[in-house]
């Protein structure tokens, strides 16, 4: 609250004073401590089945031991830097999609195919779809999971998860030949967000991609995306509160979700040059011009995987300052 001189007369408004909070995508360089196989690794000839086959041998007790202390450097970096709504780093994942889709039956990660992604840019070997889509044992894991890392954190900590179009780009279908795919990935997505807000007593925080924006759709491709898109994110949030769940996806629908927060990507993960907090604050600026202060989280334009951790550091400790500087 600040007092304001009005026509001669003292009045008291409220004004938003807070600095705009700031928060990472998900995923975090690995320390070299822990070996667990990913693809933000210089070896674009890594199969899903690597990271089962390091799992395997790998006692269980060592593995959690050596992910518990990853996880604890990785928040506490995160903290230290001072960004507001941290990520656990995705320290046990490979990756986030096929680490979802490993706790899902109907997945095979023994006998990938190779199949081109982003445009041909590359390959890469793909998990494939040869049964029906369905939850696994355990119930929840995804809450167990992120309630560990809330447990070492005293900022919040959001939680990623895939959305049913993601994994579908991601993966190879050789089971379904219609819309069931989408369907039965809507039950088992929906079942682990919904497990995930009642461990956070509705107060969780939620990473959630609708879909892959970086493959080259034609424009019938994008109309069907888009529709499809749309109702997939209604119905697995239909059943969750507004306050249960802050929701924050590269696809935003804003005209369902009135309280949803807008992310911004104000720092290039795929360069290695670093943005001045000037530059930052620069952007930032521009979009304040359009979109509320207490709606908006400035952000990385992509998970941190594949940046040097020098560099890392560096945007990030860039990002906070411009970040806390404004509005």
């Amino acid at each position: 609250m600040r007092t304001e001189l009005y026509y001669g007369k003292t009045t008291s408004v409220v004004v938003n004073t807070m600095p705009l909070r700031t928060t990472v995508i998900g995923c975090y360089p690995k320390p070299d401590y822990l070996e667990i196989p990913t693809w933000f690794k210089p070896n674009f000839d890594l199969s899903p089945a690597h990271y089962s086959e390091y799992c395997r041998k790998m006692p269980s007790d060592e593995l959690e031991k050596l992910v518990k202390k990853a996880t604890k450097d990785v928040i506490k970096e995160q903290i230290e830097m001072g960004i507001d709504v941290i990520s656990d780093g995705e320290m046990r994942r490979d990756n986030y999609v096929y680490y979802f889709c490993r706790h899902v039956n109907g997945f095979d990660f023994k006998n990938p195919v190779v199949k081109p992604i982003r445009n041909g840019a590359c390959e890469i070997h793909m998990p494939r779809i040869i049964g029906k889509i369905g939850q696994c044992s355990e119930d929840d894991w995804v809450a167990k999971e992120w309630r560990l890392s809330q447990d070492m954190s005293r900022v919040p900590v959001k939680y990623t998860v895939p959305g049913p179009m993601t994994i579908i780009d991601s993966t190879h279908n050789e089971y379904y030949r219609n819309e069931e795919l989408s369907e039965d990935l809507i039950k088992v997505i929906n079942k682990q967000i919904l497990g995930l807000a009642k461990a956070g007593n509705g107060d969780t925080m939620l990473q959630y991609t609708m879909y892959n924006d970086d493959e080259n759709y034609s424009k019938a491709d994008l109309q069907s995306y888009f529709r499809l898109a749309s109702n997939l994110d209604e119905s697995i949030f239909d059943q969750i509160a507004i306050e249960d769940a802050h929701r924050h996806n590269d696809l935003t629908l804003l005209k369902h979700f009135k309280k949803s927060q807008v992310v911004l990507g104000v720092v290039a993960v795929a360069r290695s040059r670093v943005e001045t907090a000037e530059e930052i604050r620069s952007r930032l600026s521009e979009a304040l011009k359009y979109i509320p202060a207490e709606r908006l989280l400035v952000a990385p334009d992509c998970g941190l995987g594949f940046l040097p951790h020098g560099i890392l550091k560096q945007k990030l400790q860039n990002m906070v300052k411009a970040a806390k500087s404004l509005p």
